[in-house]
């Protein structure tokens, strides 16, 4: 269960022996393989002359509103697949601030601590200590500047300000998979939803409906009937889409939206 255990210097200031081992447990774990759109790299012209090729009026025509969207969404995704490429996921950097000069003084840290654990000399100890503190006093000096430029940025790029304070916590809220009654383990979002609606159901008192007393109805109260969506509704919109915020439920970034409209 664990596995290749390593000795290595202590954190910061601190003389305690800092241990790194491979801890080996089994769990469910859900892979997110949705694709990841590399925006910085997107030809919104060509995706632009792509879309405004399509005749949408005589695609969607004859076709009711759930097919409507089906055929929409299909050919939207094509669009994009084709003028944005994608990239592989990268791990995350857990010190996102750390500069190429940091690591060079970390692994001559870790070497002076090596030399001091085979020496145990004082000499290689100072080295060591000495080298320490330099390491550390940089990686303030790193973090201290790359906060105060997320803070300086934040009306612009909020999304990097969320990205660093969602990296510094300790525990994250996702919710990995739910269990059944039965005991087995749901594996989509709707088995997850169903679950707890299962779950909150089971706690309401279920009222006797045979003796509920009848009531008058006012039948003069306006209804909806219809709803009118115009082009220039939809336009308005879009032009006041915000482009730095998180996609809605179709997973589309809002960057590819606000681009994508013309007046």
């Amino acid at each position: 269960m664990i596995s290749d255990i390593q000795h290595l210097p202590g954190l910061g200031l601190s003389d305690h022996v800092c241990l790194k081992f491979v801890l080996t447990c089994y769990g469910t774990y859900v892979h997110d393989n949705k694709p990841r759109y590399n925006l910085h790299q997107a030809d919104f012209d060509r995706m632009w002359t792509l879309l405004e090729a399509i005749d949408w009026d005589d695609t969607l025509s004859s076709l009711d509103i759930h097919q409507a969207w089906d055929v929409f969404a299909s050919r939207y995704e094509s669009v994009l697949k084709e003028c944005i490429p994608c990239h592989a996921l990268k791990m995350k950097k857990k010190n996102i601030y750390m500069k190429r000069e940091a690591f060079r003084m970390k692994k001559k840290k870790c070497k002076l601590w090596k030399h001091y654990k085979l020496s145990g000399t004082k000499t290689d100890y100072s080295l060591y200590s000495k080298a320490r503190n330099e390491l550390r006093s940089l990686t303030r000096s790193l973090r201290k500047s790359y906060e105060e430029k997320i803070a300086s940025n934040i009306k612009t790029n909020q999304k990097v300000f969320w990205k660093y304070a969602n990296s510094r916590l300790k525990s994250k809220s996702s919710i990995n998979c739910l269990q059944h009654a039965d005991g087995s383990m749901t594996h989509s979002n709707t088995e997850m939803a169903n679950v707890f609606n299962n779950h909150f159901a089971s706690v309401y008192t279920r009222e006797d409906i045979s003796s509920v007393p009848s009531f008058h109805f006012d039948h003069t109260v306006p209804t909806l009937n219809d709803v009118d969506i115009t082009p220039s509704i939809v336009l308005d919109r879009l032009e006041k889409i915000n482009v730095n915020k998180s996609s809605g439920p179709d997973g589309w970034p809002l960057l590819i939206k606000g681009n994508c409209f013309t007046t």
